[in-house]
């Protein structure tokens, strides 16, 4: 789905992946049960060179994922929306406020983070 996605839309400019349940938050889903934006960030790295605007809703969001992100689109990233996600810390998200020097935008909302 992921690569169809890019072939299809090669210069998409704004993205949104939801994928982790709403009772994940509560605990009702085991951690490891695949909502990771990993792959998704991999296919970004390699196909969507011109995103400019990516929120990631209700999902594992690893500092590596991040880093990732921030390394791979840091100069063309505008708006990164990290909404109801997990698996990150602040510190993760200061690297990536240095590596981004264009984001004008980063929202953090109704997140857990450690």
């Amino acid at each position: 789905m992921l690569v169809r996605l890019c072939e299809q839309f090669p210069f998409l400019k704004s993205l949104t992946i939801k994928e982790r349940l709403h009772a994940a938050m509560f605990d009702l889903i085991p951690e490891d049960w695949g909502g990771s934006v990993t792959s998704w960030v991999r296919e970004i790295m390699s196909s969507l060179n011109g995103l400019k605007a990516i929120t990631f809703r209700c999902m594992i969001f690893h500092d590596s994922d991040n880093d990732l992100l921030a390394r791979t689109h840091g100069q063309e990233l505008r708006v990164l929306k990290i909404d109801g996600c997990f698996g990150f810390s602040m510190d993760g998200l200061l690297q990536t406020e240095k590596l981004c020097n264009n984001l004008k935008i980063n929202v953090v909302s109704s997140t857990m983070h450690h």
